[in-house]
């Protein structure tokens, strides 16, 4: 690909990532309805103390598990974990019919700039697609932004996320072999960082109003066709969603997360149609990682009433 064309692309996701500093707290989960920031918040975070990073296990036996039973049915419990110096609060959502004998994907759900966790399960309740199916982990940002671009080895929310996997395995039966992560606007850049940064973590992500990665102190890392590269990274299957007439973070920066997950996993660089309706697919990804991408006609920077299922549905095919 000719240098100007990736110099446009990788363009396209610093103007996304600009335009998501406006990110509201409050989605919509209507398939007609927008949701715009009301009360727009940019909170740069200054904090940036050191964390150490934790590596995923590879999961307990049942013997060396906590033996509290289950919060009760649809409860996102609150939870707090240390990490590092730091205090970090996240909420659980364990299947009503939770049996420790079975061992759960754990599906991250990230919100966007100026909310939390219990703010966005209060709209957007993931179980509504994946039921009794998987363990559920609303985390709350500091600041209520995510950090994107403090390295990897100093960024205090790739620790957290790493703890938090550490911290569900050792008290429920988690399969660390399916972990996603699905994000709503900066939760969605977020996504799209971990999975450059971490691929090796997450089976799948799901990104909803957000943007590729970006690395602004790795900037000269690069692929062969010049688009960011993180250390390590490898393919991870990938399904975008983005609203057409969104005004917080354009469509075209959003199209561009797809674009390049697809580069990533070595698939054809056109899209045909696929279930469910206004998705396309990516085709013939030389790594077997899947890439879809979802258009929605008309619609802004709420969420897609059909988000939570089409997603549910893509992880569970991997």
């Amino acid at each position: 690909m000719k240098s100007s064309l990736s110099f446009a692309f990788l363009t396209l996701v610093l103007l996304g990532a600009t335009a998501e500093s406006a990110c509201s707290s409050d989605p919509m989960v209507d398939a007609g309805a927008d949701a715009t920031a009301d009360s727009a918040k940019d909170s740069p975070i200054d904090d940036r103390d050191a964390a150490p990073g934790i590596d995923a296990p590879t999961g307990l036996d049942a013997s060396k598990r906590d033996s509290a039973p289950p919060p009760p049915p649809d409860e996102l419990t609150a939870e707090t974990l240390q990490v590092g110096s730091r205090t970090r609060s996240f909420g659980i959502r364990i299947p009503k019919t939770y049996d420790p004998q079975v061992a759960y994907p754990v599906v991250f759900v990230f919100h966007g700039n100026g909310g939390d966790g219990a703010n966005l399960y209060s709209f957007f309740k993931f179980q509504s697609a994946s039921g009794e199916k998987a363990i559920l982990i609303y985390p709350d940002a500091e600041n209520t932004d995510w950090d994107l671009y403090t390295p990897t080895a100093t960024n205090k929310d790739v620790a957290f996320v790493e703890a938090m996997v550490a911290n569900v395995a050792s008290r429920y039966a988690v399969d660390t072999t399916r972990v996603f992560a699905w994000g709503w606007s900066n939760g969605a850049f977020f996504a799209n960082q971990l999975a450059c940064r971490r691929s090796a973590l997450f089976r799948g992500i799901a990104s909803h109003a957000g943007g590729a990665p970006y690395e602004p102190n790795d900037p000269n890392r690069k692929w062969p066709n010049g688009f960011q590269q993180c250390p390590g990274e490898t393919a991870v299957p990938f399904i975008g969603f983005h609203g057409l007439a969104d005004p917080v973070v354009d469509y075209p920066g959003g199209e561009f997360s797809a674009t390049y997950w697809a580069y990533v996993n070595g698939c054809g660089p056109t899209r045909a149609p696929t279930a469910p309706t206004l998705c396309e697919a990516y085709p013939g990804c030389s790594s077997g990682k899947p890439v879809v991408f979802c258009s929605i006609p008309a619609f802004g920077h709420g969420i897609w009433a059909n988000a939570a299922t089409a997603s549910w549905d893509f992880f569970q095919s991997l």
